[in-house]
């Protein structure tokens, strides 16, 4: 079985998404900026941690478009304090080059941001705190991450 988050998984996270401007780490509020056909394009995003629980434990983060908020919302089951998403179609992912570390983001598909704009904003946010996450992401401190990028330029989110 794969340690990473797949389509079919369902996964949980904190019903705290829905109060996203408290400035709590289970919910965190992202601007990501791109370029896409030559015209600059930015969009709110809502990071959060999110878990698999199955035979092996599965976790990440999630980033959901703040204006898709209420869509993915929509698709939830209930479970207790935790609300329970089956991943589709409709997510994409990020992951490292190794293939050991995945992210998920809920959006418009027709948006187009390289999946390092995700790490960079998530590391200028949060500071010390995302640290250890771009580093399993394959950045190995914050001084590399221009390099990192720049190996990783043209790298989209994926498709399922």
């Amino acid at each position: 079985m794969s340690l990473l988050v797949g389509k079919g998984d369902t996964i949980h996270f904190s019903e705290n998404i829905l109060d996203f401007t408290d400035g709590t780490l289970d919910a965190t509020k992202l601007t990501i900026s791109w370029k896409q056909m030559g015209r600059t394009r930015t969009e709110t995003y809502i990071r959060c941690r999110f878990t698999v629980t199955s035979s092996e434990r599965k976790d990440g983060q999630l980033f959901i478009q703040a204006s898709k908020l209420q869509a993915l919302i929509d698709k939830q089951d209930r479970d207790g304090p935790m609300i329970a998403v089956k991943v589709g179609d409709d997510f994409q992912f990020g992951q490292n080059q190794g293939r050991t570390e995945r992210f998920l983001v809920f959006h418009d598909k027709n948006n187009k941001p390289y999946q390092h704009r995700f790490v960079e904003q998530l590391l200028v946010v949060l500071g010390d705190q995302a640290i250890d996450w771009a580093r399993n992401m394959g950045f190995e401190g914050i001084e590399s991450i221009r390099n990192k990028a720049a190996d990783i330029i043209g790298e989209y989110l994926r498709d399922f």
